[in-house]
């Protein structure tokens, strides 16, 4: 939904084909880089608690309930669409603070003031690449107040099931990889023109298979992290 949003602000604020390019690959792989460095510090972390047993054994139960705890709101959320049939009030979903705040940041580097610049095409690439670049982190920054609700039982699972430092980077890597596919399949599908209606449209069509998959996945996550400890 944010990049959806993204897209459509940069159409409306009037920019190029040619910098809507630039500034969505540089806003998903700053999105990329983020996440990255956050799974690798988080990893870095529980890996060094390795030695205090009794810490990691807390740790590891803690993140298996909250697994569940998850699960069991994909499910309220399953429920509840198929009964209502509207996104509105589901559990697993940005909080509206959260919303709110990304969308006052990508105005806050985007917004054009006419006015006084003209158009957006006097914009120096430079500067759209920096501001996509540091649009991307604060956005990943907030995001992960909703995607850390998968990645961090992923961490885990993942420091569970690797002994190799270098098997488990490259377990991140390919979350990470897989993270930012959508974000990709969605960015070109808006630049061939593809409408946020459309987007919305597929999301709803999908959404309890979405939600049965998310419960199913946080449900394993949770049996696993707790038999492991």
């Amino acid at each position: 939904t944010v990049i959806v949003f993204f897209m459509s602000f940069l159409a409306v604020q009037g920019y190029r084909k040619k910098e809507l390019i630039v500034i969505g690959l540089c806003f998903i792989s700053m999105v990329f880089i983020t996440y990255l460095l956050v799974g690798i510090g988080a990893f870095v972390f529980l890996y060094r608690l390795e030695k205090f047993w009794l810490v990691t054994k807390i740790i590891n139960v803690s993140i298996g309930l909250l697994s569940f705890v998850l699960g069991s709101f994909a499910l309220y959320d399953f429920f509840k669409f198929k009964k209502t049939g509207k996104t509105e009030g589901l559990t697993l979903q940005l909080p509206l603070a959260v919303k709110n705040q990304i969308h006052k940041i990508i105005g806050l580097h985007y917004r054009v003031n006419k006015a006084a610049e003209g158009n957006s095409q006097k914009r120096p690439l430079l500067k759209l690449i920096l501001s996509a670049l540091i649009t991307g982190f604060l956005v990943s920054i907030l995001e992960a107040v909703c995607t850390g609700q998968a990645y961090l039982p992923t961490i885990t699972f993942v420091l569970k099931t690797s002994h190799l430092k270098i098997q488990a980077l490259g377990y991140l890597l390919l979350y990470n990889l897989m993270f930012i596919t959508p974000l990709l399949l969605i960015f070109f599908s808006a630049l061939f023109g593809a409408t946020s209606e459309q987007f919305s449209g597929v999301l709803k069509k999908h959404l309890l298979t979405v939600k049965i998959l998310m419960a199913i996945v946080f449900f394993g996550l949770g049996i696993f992290l707790i038999w492991r400890a």
